[in-house]
């Protein structure tokens, strides 16, 4: 049975003040409303007026599930344990887990007490010699590393224990692993002197940086910040608030997206998040399937691999596809466009099912933004577009060279980054405005209200000798669209060069399937050498054909012969690349590639075009 669906949107109404030196600053017309002055004021309110409803499951709860007075009750207890470990505002606890139900009761637990948390990824916890994992501790000094997962994470715990990181504990007793229960409390005074000191500006996550220029940055997250990006979230989505939301969800909560935003919505409005157990990857997609069969969400966050890996599925099975988009409100798109020809295979897929399109909407921002700085709330076709301020947030437009620089200014911004007074200060305008670094554009100057499109990173984007800027995000998207499905994705090579080169990230599976051999015994030369290489080939041409300069067209290419690795940096857990880590990484393909003179070099898994 199909939910029924009230007004969604607010109003579009925005403000827009034009400035002498080519900037504008646009800010939504409807004023920020007031807000919790800690994220667990949203926690004892449902724990008071709907203790029994359930809050979290795991394995479509099979594996558990826990409603919001028994979360309430066992973060409480757990907080003046984690306190008396050792850990302060000063002493962060890091959390080295996947996205679980006791993940989520320690993180809570040490907020509650004024602890911040500092989830990370746990790829950092499994890739030997674990340097990624040492260099986060040794900037955030924590008092304590709470493990979710003892034995996957055994051996690490030699290093972190050489780090001086403080106790390493978990909600169970494991060999070397101290039990959070075994942990006598922290005296009544001081658990209640703890409490008393949290308020809005209380640092309650320390969330990091991908460390793509060099080393990782610890972001400063407080109350203040989570909690008016909710508050200003449900003004422009106010079907929020209609009825408890139900999600699906995977995305981890070591970056902001599946943190802040996915648990936070269900947190604020008294619903559900089923902790989806499954990835969108070619083994573990079939359980995403089983979690969305058994709890279809009403409000559904993916990033657009986790779309894309689901189009088969709903072709396979009519019957999931109409109960999916049948219960479905909305389809957010974090972290990067989808392509255009996936959006429209989704869309026909849910006409077919419901007779309705689905609503795909997006926003932008980032980790030192809470992380929404923009947000769709309207009609739009264009998958570029970001849509408008939140509230009480104002975004400065202001030229920087051939782009226009997209700043951010309001109550979801960070304060700054944990012990790193010199990138604080580097990362901010005069004004006080943070720059993110990325660019935009009007989708109509003449009709701000219509939406800002994304333009690119500006750190991205680079000259060619020839003096053109590349924009490398909106070459990016064009050309993932083009390749689909051969690669998955691409890095966009050509600084200081005369032409562009790309790096492809091919489609393993796809291209064993053409070369007729098992993907593991696949390298780049006998995947460039067979009709996978022709086709991709013939791919890039029919994209150079529409091309009309240089600051475009593509002259090289290179198969890589591995996917992109997240404990180097080259990709984040939500499957977005990092351009400049996969050009250092492959610094040498990248010089090969150049001085490819003809076609014979397709034997090395190389291009000209």
């Amino acid at each position: 049975m199909s939910v029924p669906r009230p007004k969604r949107f607010a109003e579009v109404a925005l403000a827009v003040e034009r400035r002498d030196d080519g900037a504008l600053v646009l800010e939504n017309k409807l004023q920020l409303g007031p807000y919790p002055a800690t994220i667990i004021e949203p926690l004892r309110k449902w724990a008071r007026q709907t203790p029994e409803a359930p809050f979290l499951t795991e394995g479509g709860g099979a594996k558990g599930a826990i409603g919001y007075a028994e979360f309430l009750r066992r973060a409480e207890d757990r907080a003046d344990r984690i306190l008396a470990m050792g850990c302060t505002p000063d002493r962060p606890l890091l959390i080295l887990s996947q996205n679980s139900i006791e993940h989520a009761i320690t993180a809570m637990a040490a907020m509650i007490v004024g602890v911040p948390v500092s989830p990370v990824s746990p790829t950092y916890g499994t890739a030997a010699p674990f340097e990624r994992l040492g260099q986060l501790i040794s900037i955030l000094r924590p008092g304590g590393v709470y493990l979710g997962d003892p034995k996957s994470f055994a051996r690490a715990i030699p290093a972190i224990k050489e780090s001086g990181a403080g106790p390493i504990v978990s909600h169970r007793a494991e060999v070397g692993v101290l039990g959070l229960e075994a942990i006598a409390p922290a005296s009544a005074t001081d658990a209640k002197a703890a409490r008393a000191r949290v308020n809005a500006d209380t640092v309650a996550k320390i969330l990091f940086t991908s460390g793509s220029t060099g080393v990782p940055k610890g972001v400063v997250n407080t109350h203040r910040m989570m909690c008016s990006n909710q508050v200003a979230l449900v003004q422009l989505w106010p079907f929020l608030e209609a009825s408890p939301p139900v999600l699906v969800d995977w995305l981890p909560w070591s970056h902001t997206f599946g943190g802040n935003v996915c648990f936070n919505v269900a947190l604020f409005h008294g619903g559900v998040m089923h902790i989806d157990d499954g990835k969108p990857t070619p083994a573990l997609i079939g359980r995403t399937v089983e979690n969305l069969k058994l709890n279809p969400p009403t409000v559904f966050f993916n990033v657009p691999a986790g779309i894309e890996a689901l189009l088969p599925q709903f072709d396979a099975d009519e019957a999931f596809a109409k109960t999916f988009f049948g219960h479905t409100q909305i389809i957010f798109v974090a972290a990067a466009a989808l392509p255009q020809r996936a959006r429209e295979r989704l869309a026909a897929i849910a006409l077919k099912a419901t007779g309705r399109r689905p609503t795909l909407l997006a926003g932008w921002g980032s980790t030192e933004t809470g992380p929404f700085a923009t947000c769709v709330y309207f009609e739009t076709e264009s998958a570029a577009n970001l849509g408008l301020p939140m509230p009480g947030t104002a975004i400065k437009m202001a030229p920087s060279e051939d782009k226009t620089a997209l700043l951010v200014k309001g109550p979801n911004v960070t304060p700054g980054y944990w012990r790193n007074p010199q990138a604080t200060r580097a990362a901010f305008d005069a004004e006080g405005f943070y720059n993110m670094g990325d660019a935009g554009r009007l989708l109509d100057a003449a009709a701000p209200e219509k939406g800002i499109a994304f333009d690119g990173r500006l750190s991205e984007n680079f000259k060619l000798t020839s003096g053109a800027w590349v924009n490398v995000g909106m070459l990016r998207v064009a050309l993932v669209d083009q390749l689909r499905p051969l690669c998955l994705d691409l890095v966009v090579a050509g600084e200081n060069r005369d032409e562009i080169g790309v790096l492809l990230v091919p489609n393993f599976a796809h291209a064993a399937e053409i070369a007729g051999a098992a993907p593991e015994a696949l390298c780049p030369e006998s995947m460039a050498g067979c009709a996978f290489g022709e086709k991709i080939a013939a791919a890039i041409a029919e994209y150079n054909g529409r091309q009309s300069g240089s600051s475009t067209r593509v002259k090289h290419a290179a198969i890589l012969p591995r996917a992109p690795d997240i404990s180097r940096s080259e990709i984040t857990d939500k499957g977005y690349i990092n351009q400049r880590a996969m050009l250092t990484s492959y610094a040498s393909l990248v010089e090969a590639m150049y001085a490819a003179t003809a076609d014979s070099d397709r034997a090395l898994g190389i291009f000209r075009f």
